[in-house]
C-alpha cells in the first residue's frame, strides 16, 4: 500500500500533509482495485461511486457509438483522477466507458472520505482546480477532434511524432486499430486514408512506420 499511496503524490490532487493524514487516520485508508489489460474499468452509463486515481499502468477513456467505432477521448496515466468530475455530479454516471490499456492498479477513495479531506483548504483548492482543469482539457479535446477531418487528424499526430522522435521515419508505438480509435474511425477507413496520402506523395507507411515525404506541413 505505501508504494502505491506515493503515487497519489503524482496526482494534481493529493500532498505529502494527505498522505499522512492517510497513514494516521484509519477511516480514511482507500480501497486498491486491480485490472488486467484490456479489462473494462467502467462501462458508460454506469455510476460513480468514488474518487479513482491510477496509481500503476494506464487507461483509455473511449467513447463507443452504435456501430461500435470507438473514438480515445484520453489515455490516463499513473496520478491522473478518472471521476474527479463526476462524484459530486447530481448526474454522477460515466459518459464515456474506460478500459485498462496496460495491467492497472487504481486506488479509490469514497465520497465520505473525500469530503473529510476537503475540510483542508490545501486539498480543497486542488481538487476545484482540477476539476476545472479537467473540464478545460476534455473539452478543447473533443471540439478539436470535432472539427477537423481525418487527414488533418493524422497530420497533426505525425507532427507531434516527428517532433518527439526527431525523424522523418515515425515508429508507431501502437496498433493501426488503437490509432484508428483515437481518431474515432474504422481501422479500414484509417488505411484508406494512408493509401491515399501515400498516392499524393505526402507518406510512406508499413505496418511498423509512417515515413513523412513532404515535409511541408511540418514547417507550418
Amino acid at each position: 500500500m505505501k508504494e502505491y499511496l506515493n503515487s497519489l503524490l503524482k496526482s494534481d490532487i493529493f500532498s505529502d500533509k494527505d498522505i499522512e493524514l492517510i497513514n494516521n487516520r484509519e477511516d480514511l485508508k482507500p480501497a486498491l482495485n486491480y485490472y488486467n489489460k484490456n479489462s473494462i474499468i467502467h462501462l458508460a452509463g454506469e455510476k460513480c461511486n468514488a474518487l479513482e486515481i491510477i496509481v500503476k499502468g494506464e487507461a483509455l477513456v473511449q467513447s463507443i457509438d452504435e456501430d461500435g467505432n470507438a473514438l480515445t477521448i484520453n489515455d490516463l496515466t499513473v496520478g491522473e483522477a478518472m471521476s474527479a468530475n463526476l462524484l459530486f455530479s447530481s448526474q454522477p454516471f460515466y459518459p464515456m466507458s474506460v478500459f485498462a490499456k496496460t495491467d492497472i492498479v487504481i486506488i479509490s477513495f469514497s465520497k465520505r472520505q473525500i469530503l473529510t479531506f476537503c475540510q483542508q483548504q490545501s486539498f480543497l483548492e486542488s481538487f476545484l482546480r482540477c476539476l476545472a482543469d479537467r473540464t478545460a482539457t476534455l473539452s478543447g479535446k473533443i471540439r478539436v477532434l470535432k472539427q477537423k477531418s481525418l487527414r488533418e487528424q493524422i497530420l497533426g499526430y505525425l507532427v507531434a511524432q516527428y517532433k518527439v522522435q526527431n525523424t522523418k521515419k515515425i515508429r508507431l508505438k501502437t496498433t493501426k486499430k488503437a490509432l484508428a480509435n483515437r481518431f474515432g474511425v474504422r481501422r479500414s477507413s484509417l488505411s484508406r486514408e494512408l493509401s491515399k496520402m501515400r498516392d499524393d506523395g505526402i507518406i510512406e507507411f508499413d505496418a511498423k512506420s509512417i515515413t513523412i515525404l513532404d515535409d511541408t506541413f511540418i514547417k507550418l
